[in-house]
């Protein structure tokens, strides 16, 4: 697959912003399109949805200039949603992964100086378990540094305030 940076500069500006995806058609129909949301870690077949709405805000990191991608596949992709609690947001990119790069992104963890992000694979057993700093802008980005075989794995953060569980697909 290919992965082009969508770049975009906001000028100070807040609020709603939308993608509209003209001419669609001109891609061929097996290649398929996707919108990454690389802050909310979601997916989007733009295909399916050819305009997308979303926000730009000060905090978050919801006003990056990196945060989008167009992702070109031959195949389908899984859409994994990140998991929110309140204005806590735990998610987990690339999703699917190869297996030898994935980042666990934490936002908004407010009141928590130290989570413990463990990885489960089908059978319950623990094949990867660290502690990560939650800094003082209540968020923090964990580098798993695992080796992960093909499948499904439950990806647990776990702090004092905060408990989240996701899945993250190995291909």
């Amino acid at each position: 697959y290919r992965v082009v940076p969508v770049r975009s500069f906001y000028s100070g500006q807040t609020g709603q912003f939308k993608f509209n995806f003209l001419e669609l058609s001109t891609f061929p129909a097996n290649v398929h399109v996707y919108l990454k949301d690389r802050v909310l870690n979601s997916i989007v077949d733009v295909r399916q949805y050819p305009s997308y709405t979303f926000t730009v805000a000060t905090t978050n990191n919801l006003n990056s200039n990196d945060r989008f991608e167009l992702v070109f596949s031959p195949t389908a992709i899984t859409d994994v949603k990140p998991s929110i609690n309140g204005s806590a947001v735990f998610s987990l990119y690339p999703n699917p992964s190869n297996g030898s790069k994935v980042v666990a992104s934490m936002i908004g963890f407010e009141n928590e100086s130290n989570v413990a992000v463990t990885i489960t694979d089908v059978l319950g057993k623990v094949v990867y378990s660290a502690t990560q700093t939650i800094g003082s802008g209540n968020s923090a980005e964990h580098a798993i540094s695992a080796k992960l075989a093909a499948g499904v794995y439950n990806v647990s953060c776990i702090g004092k305030n905060h408990k989240f569980t996701t899945k993250l697909v190995v291909e």
